[in-house]
């Protein structure tokens, strides 16, 4: 199937983070840019901050400093990696079913907490479970 078949298939609309382009109309985008978005929106957003859909999103916030005295430092055992991996995949199957999700690793690096997220992009319209990919996407939570 043809690049600009699937992009219709997937949509095409706007891409987070808001921006616009030279005095005209806000960035957007079709296919995976505009799915890598969608991800992007999922994992950046806390479950309440979306009056009209307060469980949208993901609680990747309360693995960071979870029952820790000073916050200056995060105790992120592999555990709570796991866990936190497990979340997010599950909160990504949720809100965009247009995303299989492959891999979802978490990354520590000093206090910085970080996720890889590989997926493919699916449709039932295609007759394939896989209509193209895989893909990845390195978000800073």
């Amino acid at each position: 199937m043809p690049a600009q078949d699937k992009d219709k298939l997937i949509g095409y609309g706007l891409v987070q983070p808001l921006r616009r382009i030279a005095g005209r109309d806000f960035t957007a985008a079709g296919g995976s840019s505009l799915v890598k978005s969608g991800i992007g929106q999922i994992l950046g957003t806390k479950p309440g901050e979306l009056p009209w859909r307060p469980s949208f999103g993901t609680e990747a916030e309360k693995y960071r400093h979870r029952g820790l005295p000073d916050t200056s430092k995060h105790t992120m055992d592999e555990s709570r990696a796991q866990q936190l991996g497990t979340d997010i995949a599950a909160a990504l199957t949720q809100w965009d079913s247009r995303v299989d999700v492959q891999e979802c690793t978490v990354i520590k690096s000093g206090s910085q907490i970080s996720c890889r997220v590989s997926w493919t992009i699916k449709t039932a319209l295609t007759g394939s479970s896989t209509l193209s990919g895989p893909y990845s996407v390195e978000v800073v939570l």
